[in-house]
């Protein structure tokens, strides 16, 4: 009995310190502002940061809540978006080298010149149920071994970027990570030398789980570039990508419900409600009933 009691007072301590440690977050931020405990949105950000991230995650194990209200920055695309976007760093919240971070919704990240979300060599970290919209490059990017993440119940809608791949959300050079009941609608320009998409595997993504995602309207459903390996896109619908408005506008473009550049075999493709094909191999679709 007096270890248990014990245990318990070093519990209520604990917790005592975690709740004191947390920080508010609401009104004009014109600075980056890091965020090294657990954290939530107490009314609207207005994000007035040039050359950052609006927030920046600095330490591991630690929960931000965007508790239903919105964050904007200060692009609105296709206005407001710098040239050469690939040094663009102005992010809505960048999470790097961290491990166990969760950012939870509801709640709006929009209109940021960068990512609206970012995870970069970051693990075993969670986004669910946080909408991204308006961001010059993708929703949601996982970059540079950020492996071991969950991005589920998120709504990603009408990123995307004429510089360079771009759109919903982007997994470039990541590994086992799981994307699942996720939408990506309307993400992405009709331009002929740049791939836009709902969800994409760039580089050597490798052993990701892309499963009960949902990708209308968007340039491409799902686009996976030559080097990715052993991903398994499963039970997914990809519909109505490209719309109809942009052959019509720009015959000579071509998008896709699934866009794959990877050998044949590489990547299990299984299961997947879709209409049109691109790439290697005996193609997926049209493949009509719902798995």
């Amino acid at each position: 009995m007096k270890n248990s009691t014990l245990m318990l007072k070093i519990v209520v301590t604990l917790l005592a310190c975690r709740a004191v440690q947390a920080i508010e977050i609401s009104g004009v931020i014109t600075s980056t502002l890091n965020v090294a405990e657990d954290s939530w949105l107490t009314g609207d950000v207005a994000c007035r940061v040039q050359g950052g991230p609006c927030l920046r995650v600095t330490a591991s194990n630690i929960t931000l809540w965007l508790n239903g209200f919105t964050m904007t920055g200060l692009a609105d695309p296709p206005a407001g978006c710098l040239p050469k976007i690939g040094n663009i760093i102005d992010h809505g919240i960048s999470i790097t080298g961290q491990r166990r971070v969760e950012v939870f919704g509801p709640g709006l990240i929009q209109k940021f010149p960068g990512w609206g979300i970012e995870l970069r060599g970051t693990t075993r970290s969670t986004v669910r149920d946080v909408t991204v919209s308006g961001c010059c490059a993708s929703g949601i990017q996982l970059i540079a071994a950020a492996n071991d993440n969950v991005v589920e119940g998120v709504v990603s809608e009408r990123n995307g970027s004429t510089e360079f791949p771009c759109g919903g959300i982007c997994l470039s050079n990541a590994n086992g990570n799981r994307l699942r009941r996720n939408i990506v609608s309307g993400n992405g320009y009709a331009v002929m030398d740049v791939v836009n998409f709902g969800i994409a595997l760039l580089g050597t993504s490798r052993g990701n789980t892309i499963i009960d995602n949902t990708g209308v309207g968007n340039v491409n459903g799902i686009f996976l570039q030559p080097n990715t390996l052993e991903n398994l896109i499963h039970r997914n619908i990809f519909s109505g990508n490209a719309p109809i408005q942009i052959p019509v506008s720009l015959p000579e473009f071509q998008g896709f419900d699934i866009r794959n550049q990877a050998p044949e075999g590489a990547n299990n493709i299984l299961d997947n409600v879709c209409l049109s094909y691109s790439g290697a191999g005996r193609s997926p679709c049209p493949s009509v009933i719902r798995p």
